[in-house]
């Protein structure tokens, strides 16, 4: 930029192209193919629709808005202590379940709705014990609505009652885990004709491994993955049965304590 006799040199960096970065997500479950076909296409980069110079800004290095947000999001930190304790209260929104009943073909269903409560304490600043007690099921639609059925239907449905403890590690505004888990895994099976119900349940005990990762999106709200496979039955059997359940969970950690050292 030239002003009178005096001239300023800018850079205009550039972020991603979001079709190219949100685009190929797509294709990315199939094949990594996607990205390495694009990193040689000059349009995946991205320098904002409108660019605002300043000749007297005393920066002269410019980036688009989406990334000025995108590194002011990622550079604020949310810090932990030593002998911190949360108060955890989630709700497993998503789940998907696999499971083989006793004497059943395998069952698969993915539906709504959950609850977790639990507690998390940090023995350093950045890695901390987690004990919580879960309830999921599968519902059918993503909102609560009153669903009333006549005639002659037949339901099936899957939930699970667990209790899981697992070390993690808080990384910026990432967090990741691993731990066990007893599981209670329930099968329903609702058979109806008119006003006369033949309602079949099983359930099984189960023990297993629980991995999640989370991701920090403000001070108290969380959003994460949680995968919860179970390897050896306990109970109403003794037998090696694998069974899983994928979850989406959105958690509100409140901070209820500090011990002093």
């Amino acid at each position: 930029m030239i002003k009178d006799s005096v001239s300023h040199d800018f850079t205009i960096r550039s972020s991603p192209n979001s079709a190219f970065f949100y685009g190929n997500l797509l294709w990315f479950t199939a094949s990594p193919v996607a990205y390495l076909v694009d990193f040689t296409n000059k349009k995946r980069f991205y320098y904002g629709k409108n660019v605002f110079l300043n000749f007297f800004d005393s920066s002269h290095v410019y980036q688009p808005m989406i990334m000025r947000g995108y590194n002011s999001y990622f550079s604020k930190r949310f810090s932990t202590q030593r002998h911190q304790l949360n108060f955890v209260v989630s709700v497993p929104y998503v789940n998907s379940f696999y499971f083989k009943p006793q004497n059943e073909t395998v069952k698969l269903s993915t539906g709504f709705f959950g609850l977790s409560l639990g507690l998390e304490y940090f023995y350093r600043d950045n890695k901390y014990l987690s004990i919580s007690a879960n309830g999921v099921v599968d519902y059918s639609f993503p909102i609560p609505l009153p669903v009333e059925q006549f005639g002659k239907y037949e339901v099936e449905s899957l939930n699970s009652i667990y209790l899981s403890v697992s070390n993690n590690y808080k990384f910026n505004r990432f967090s990741f885990g691993y731990g066990i888990n007893l599981s209670k895994n329930i099968y329903n099976n609702n058979y109806s004709y008119d006003t006369i119900g033949f309602p079949s349940r099983k359930a099984s005990y189960s023990l297993g491994v629980t991995l999640n990762t989370y991701h920090q999106i403000s001070k108290h709200l969380y959003v994460g993955i949680i995968y919860r496979p179970t390897f050896l039955r306990i109970s109403p059997t003794t037998e090696l049965v694998y069974e899983h359940l994928f979850s989406i969970d959105f958690a509100w950690k409140i901070k209820i304590g500090r011990k002093r050292q």
